[in-house]
C-alpha cells in the first residue's frame, strides 16, 4: 500500500529480489524510456511508493528501457515463447536430470544433452529437443540467459531453490 493525500492505493511491484549487501528491494520495470517527472501523477505516485517502501525497510527502483538494455535476453526468451505453454513430461524431466548428474558441477553442453538424451531414449532428436526446450523455457534447465542461445553453451540443471529473471518474466 503507498499513499497520495491521506487516500490509500494498492500497489504490485514487478519484482521482489533479496540482496545480500543492500537488502531487500521492490523493482518496477518499464520497458521503454521513462521520465518520471514527464507526468506529475506519475511522479507522485512513485515517489510516495519509495516513501512507504521505504519506512518499512525496503528499497525501491524504476529499471526504464528494460528490453532495448536486455535485448539478448529478451530475444532468448522470444525463442522459447511457445513452449512455456507446453506441459512438462516428468520421464524427460528426470531424464535429464539423472544426465547432469553425471557430470562435474553438474554444466554440459546442451547438443550434448541432446545427444545423450536421444541415445537413451531411441527417439528423435525433434522429439528429445522439444522437451528440453520446454524445460528450458520454464527455468528448469537453466543457461546463460545473457548470452544469445544456441546448442553450443552450456546448460545445468536449476537449483530447485533458484528463481530468476527467466521465470519472472512472463511474454
Amino acid at each position: 500500500m503507498y499513499h497520495i493525500d491521506q487516500e490509500s492505493h494498492e500497489y504490485t511491484a514487478d519484482f521482489f529480489a533479496y540482496t545480500f549487501s543492500d537488502g531487500e528491494w521492490y523493482f518496477e520495470v518499464k520497458t521503454d524510456s521513462f521520465d518520471i517527472n514527464a507526468h506529475k501523477s506519475d511522479k507522485e505516485k512513485y515517489e510516495s511508493i519509495e516513501y512507504d517502501l521505504k519506512k518499512q525497510g525496503f528499497n525501491f527502483l524504476i529499471i526504464d528501457e528494460f528490453l532495448e538494455k536486455n535485448s539478448v535476453l529478451y530475444q532468448n526468451m522470444l525463442q522459447f515463447k511457445s513452449y512455456r505453454k507446453s506441459d512438462i513430461n516428468e520421464q524427460y524431466m528426470n531424464l535429464f536430470k539423472n544426465i547432469f548428474s553425471g557430470y562435474e558441477g553438474n554444466f554440459v553442453r546442451l547438443k550434448e544433452l541432446l545427444k545423450i538424451a536421444c541415445r537413451l531414449t531411441g527417439n528423435e532428436p525433434e522429439v528429445v529437443n522439444y522437451h528440453a526446450y520446454t524445460l528450458i523455457s520454464k527455468g528448469i534447465i537453466e543457461f546463460d540467459v545473457h548470452k544469445m542461445f544456441s546448442t553450443n553453451m552450456y546448460v545445468r540443471f536449476a537449483d530447485e531453490g533458484n528463481t530468476n529473471i527467466w521465470n519472472a518474466v512472463s511474454l
